[in-house]
């Protein structure tokens, strides 16, 4: 990593001045900065983590394992076999008891009993709740992009971001041309008060519209085609002039992950809104490893969403399976570390170890007040006031770790693009080794905010041009 005074040499008069005079402040500027966002539910989450209450459904999911070992297609399809006849006299309706197909993953909605009988059935080794996750999103005003890797050529030409949110506004001029895919996985489940999002009203769809934003009176709605112009989105005219996203020249698949709710508890009081249930996320990361992989040259999954503070990595979170596969077939999942304003721990699924963490950073490279971090967070990135798409088709501000993860999944694209055999490692050691070192005055942890200026030319660059050391606001 670079530190900010290793990079004052290479910056033009005008930034070396505004970096003066950021450091001449000294803790109070960044005291300052971290504070931005801060109010009183955050004071109260980074003091008592605890009390951040993580959303758990009326489902469970089941992880089966025969006696021969998960390679024991058997023995898995003779123990799907028995809990599905088991299972059978707690409902009548089919889609209360779903198989994730390609996993040895169970999704169960049946009464308490049912779940006993379940953690008691042979070849059952973990059943774990359904949890229910938010976008993470705050909203705010600034713009950015990254003319320096453009300026090299290297936009994502050739690769694809897959985005896990709440769908895409697809005629929007941002995407004009380069959404090549979409679908959605989404819940009907009445003990939650979840109706799916899906177009065609059931739980799952492919193809054309299949991503299709969702209500703008449901809050959270909009989240995705900001997500999305930000990883990728390009030409986007407004009055700040004309905006890009990170990888500009790669392709975009939308999923559609989240389900609508009405119950003002769940929604904090606030219904409807947008929340995805975590066994619609495995069926979306199943997708893009069995159908998209297949048809595109994936580069990232970006998954601007998540819940609940975790100190250390949560290797146990069944979204690690799908998520490791994706990695050993050089896909990353870029997931968002959250909005907690934690300073010990991140969410789910970000803090799972194969994923790739991003915390975010405001525009004068301070620590967003909002944003989570721990020692086990991997990157930074903007976050703080991006400028972006929005549903309607124009372009709006909006600020967190939502917006910090897809300059990241931007990242990979534009990165992949310019050397095709690179692994997530790769990528992920190059990010690291050429970003700017910030240290989180909250908890003393360094991690370093991504500079594709830097990474394009490698972690030996001996460019002397401004752009090659100053990510542009």
């Amino acid at each position: 990593m670079k530190t900010l005074g290793a990079r004052i040499a290479h910056l033009p008069c005008r930034a070396v001045l505004s970096v003066a005079l950021t450091l001449s402040l000294g803790a109070c500027a960044r005291q300052s900065q971290v504070a931005e966002v801060s109010n009183e539910r955050m004071a109260a989450a980074a003091a008592d983590p605890a009390s951040v209450r993580r959303i758990k459904s009326s489902r469970v999911i089941a992880r089966i394992e025969p006696a021969g070992g998960p390679d024991d297609v058997a023995g898995v399809a003779a123990i799907r076999g028995r809990l599905s006849r088991s299972l059978a006299k707690y409902t009548q309706k089919r889609d209360h008891v779903r198989w994730i197909e390609g996993t040895p993953l169970l999704v169960v909605e049946v009464p308490a009993e049912g779940v006993v009988e379940l953690k008691r059935s042979e070849g059952v080794a973990a059943v774990v709740e359904d949890y229910i996750d938010r976008p993470y999103l705050l909203e705010s005003v600034a713009v950015i992009d990254a003319p320096a890797a453009w300026s090299a050529g290297v936009e994502g030409n050739g690769q694809t971001v897959v985005v896990l949110d709440t769908g895409i506004q697809r005629n929007h001029s941002f995407f004009a041309g380069r959404l090549v895919g979409e679908a959605c996985f989404s819940s009907n489940v009445v003990v939650d008060s979840a109706t799916s999002l899906c177009p065609n009203g059931g739980t799952q769809q492919s193809g054309t519209g299949a991503a299709a934003t969702c209500p703008a009176n449901v809050d959270g709605c909009g989240h995705g085609t900001h997500v999305a112009g930000i990883a990728a989105g390009r030409a986007g005219n407004s009055s700040a002039g004309t905006l890009h996203g990170v990888g500009r020249g790669a392709d975009i698949v939308a999923i559609q992950v989240f389900s609508r709710f009405d119950d003002a508890t769940i929604c904090d009081g606030a219904p409807p809104c947008a929340l995805t249930y975590t066994s619609d996320q495995i069926r979306a990361l199943q997708h893009v490893r069995n159908i998209v992989a297949n048809q595109r040259e994936v580069a990232a999954i970006n998954m601007s969403l998540g819940g609940g503070f975790f100190p250390n990595h949560c290797d146990g979170d069944l979204r690690k399976g799908p998520i490791d596969a994706l990695r050993a077939m050089g896909i990353a999942t870029v997931i968002a570390s959250g909005n907690d304003g934690f300073f010990s721990g991140i969410g789910a699924p970000a803090c799972i170890s194969s994923a790739v963490s991003v915390g975010s950073t405001t525009k004068t490279d301070g620590i967003s007040g909002f944003s989570n971090s721990a020692t086990t967070l991997d990157l930074l990135a903007p976050g703080s006031s991006i400028r972006s798409s929005v549903d309607g088709g124009g372009y709006g501000f909006k600020s967190g770790t939502s917006m910090a993860t897809p300059h990241v999944a931007g990242a990979f694209a534009a990165l992949k693009s310019q050397e095709p055999t690179r692994s997530v490692d790769d990528i992920l050691t190059l990010l690291e080794d050429t970003g700017l070192a910030l240290q989180d005055p909250r908890n003393g942890v360094t991690v370093p905010r991504i500079d594709l200026g830097e990474a394009v030319n490698g972690p030996n660059s001996t460019c002397t041009s401004w752009w090659c050391n100053w990510w542009p606001w």
